[in-house]
């Protein structure tokens, strides 16, 4: 088997067993144990749990793929820290001047700091959800499918988002097959997906495969996720979260660019596979 084959049959094997085999696990685990999962208490814990069922065959595919020794490299842990930072503190200093208007103009606003403390535990606790998610989503599969497989970048986040909405579906009763039904999974799942997925391996490639940037980032996006008791699927609800996920891939994006275009750089897969250890 050729290696771009072998990439794809790995990551996308690995992809389908995170998503269509470890839910029916974490079902069999939650009937199990009745009562120590129940997602009404914090959905931030149910989501942790579900995605370290994920790490194992994560690991092993790409134990599979690149070796032991390649091991970081592979599942995309790569880039430096400190520069991969700079959207993150970007980012976070407009929230902050935004929330500090928003106060001025309604004081009311100021109980939306107080929510945020309040759910100070599993919004930190998402931290390994999140972390777990870009490695799985883009540091593994999309990049792997990008630089090793040779895939252009609009086949790889297609691929990557349609295996997870089938992953979805698959996972769904047979009785609820209906195509009202998979045209209300796309609007209200799969914008946000596809959109999640697209905005992420861009934002990716454009700092040069740093983690870290779309690691921070993707952690602030999720926040409201995490501060939810219950999870997030009426339509007005998915439609916040939305704006919200939008408003913040805009401020990075135009950072991102404007950073870009002062360094004077460009980016090719080329060039990246050759100088993986360069960073912005």
């Amino acid at each position: 088997m050729k290696d771009k084959e072998k990439t794809v049959l790995i990551c996308g094997l690995t992809f389908v067993v995170c998503f269509a085999v470890v839910p029916y696990i974490f079902g069999w685990i939650e009937s199990t144990l009745p009562g120590w999962f129940d997602r009404a208490d914090c959905e931030a814990y149910y989501l942790l749990f579900f995605h370290l069922l994920t790490l194992p065959p994560l690991i092993a595919g790409a134990l599979w793929l690149g070796g032991q020794q390649r091991l970081c490299y592979t599942l995309g842990l790569e880039g430096n820290l400190r520069e991969g930072l700079k959207p993150f503190g970007v980012l976070l200093l407009t929230m902050i001047i935004i929330l500090l208007i928003a106060i001025c103009i309604q004081p009311m606003f100021i109980l939306l700091s107080v929510a945020l403390y309040e759910c100070a535990e599993p919004i930190i606790v998402s931290l390994v959800t999140v972390l777990i998610r870009c490695v799985l989503f883009t540091g593994f599969t999309f990049t792997q499918l990008y630089r090793r497989a040779g895939w252009g970048y609009a086949p790889a986040v297609l691929f990557v988002s349609g295996l997870y909405l089938l992953a979805r579906c698959w996972r769904l009763p047979f009785q609820h097959f209906e195509w009202e039904w998979l045209l209300s999974i796309f609007v209200n799942f799969g914008l946000i997906i596809v959109f999640d997925i697209v905005w992420a391996a861009w934002f990716y490639t454009q700092w040069r495969f740093n983690i870290w940037a779309l690691f921070a980032v993707q952690w602030v996006m999720h926040i409201p996720e995490s501060m939810s008791p219950s999870p997030i699927d009426t339509s007005d609800e998915l439609l916040m979260l939305f704006l919200y996920k939008l408003f913040i891939a805009v401020v990075v994006s135009i950072y991102t660019v404007i950073y870009r275009r002062r360094k004077g750089y460009t980016i090719t897969r080329e060039a990246v596979v050759d100088n993986k250890n360069t960073t912005i």
